[in-house]
């Protein structure tokens, strides 16, 4: 994971997500930068595949918090 500059090489980028504790994952099938196509993957990759269900277990208190991220309201 590191930072990306449009004017770099993207042909190594495998997958690309946005992640959160209140949306999970969400899928970025593109990223096109002035008309030019810098990625494209029309399903998500196994690292987004893994993480989505796990952070849904996370925040259901089906899997232990080791972050202190959930708080008894």
């Amino acid at each position: 994971e590191r930072a990306l500059a449009v004017d770099e090489d993207w042909s190594d980028v495998s997958e690309a997500f946005m992640s959160g504790t209140a949306a999970g994952t969400a899928h970025i099938h593109e990223i096109v930068h002035r008309g030019k196509t810098l990625f494209r993957r029309p399903e998500p990759g196994p690292i987004a595949a893994r993480l989505g269900p796990h952070l849904e277990r996370l925040k259901f208190g089906q899997e232990p918090d080791p972050h202190g991220w959930r708080y008894s309201v």
